[in-house]
């Protein structure tokens, strides 16, 4: 073995044994993750016992939200969360697609990195805010405008009509969905800027 080759087998061996470390940290930190999952839902599970020992299943099935009457029930919070979450979805992933396809393919060169900057910063604003600005700008806005107008137009439909009647007040479920939907849409983009050709 030649005097050169023992430098490089020294540094073949140092990555290799960078390799195992990274390799076992990967494992750590992914067994951490679900170490903290499980936490989670044991600390949910214990804060939510006395609410599901006293009224059992009927917790999970009952509307009623009393504090006076101690009558508590949590489908109205579970149907808001999955509703809300769903059309989410529906509304942010065609978005978060089209922005993709925008910046990897028709976007010029000189407006993908100020693109993929504004992104990751509505991606690093807090949910709060969000809330609040669909609370104080986007509800007034949806009370005097859409909502009227889409009461008047799709409330008498057979099936989806339930949906769209009563007054706009401007708060509730639909700017709900549409503030989160757009916090999903953030979260969603892709902030890379490199072409990518599928």
């Amino acid at each position: 073995m030649s005097a050169t080759t023992l430098p490089f087998h020294g540094h073949l061996r140092r990555e290799a044994g960078a390799e195992v470390v990274f390799h076992w940290l990967t494992i750590a930190s992914a067994v951490l993750v679900l170490v903290l999952l499980a936490g989670v839902m044991l600390a949910l599970c214990y804060g939510g016992w006395p609410a599901l020992k006293t009224f059992q299943f009927a917790f999970l099935t009952r509307e009623v939200w009393n504090p006076v009457t101690e009558q508590f029930g949590a489908l109205a919070a579970l149907y808001g969360t999955v509703i809300t979450s769903l059309i989410a979805m529906l509304i942010a992933v065609p978005l978060a697609f089209g922005v993709a396809v925008f910046l990897t393919e028709t976007c010029p060169l000189w407006l993908r990195g100020p693109i993929a900057t504004c992104i990751e910063l509505l991606a690093a604003v807090p949910s709060i805010v969000y809330g609040i600005w669909g609370l104080f700008v986007l509800a007034p806005i949806l009370q005097h405008t859409v909502q009227p107008f889409l009461i008047d137009t799709l409330g008498d439909l057979p099936l989806i009509g339930k949906a769209f009647r009563g007054p706009p007040y401007g708060i509730g479920l639909f700017t709900a969905r549409l503030s989160l939907g757009h916090r999903t849409h953030a979260c969603a983009a892709p902030i890379d800027n490199r072409p990518v050709r599928l």
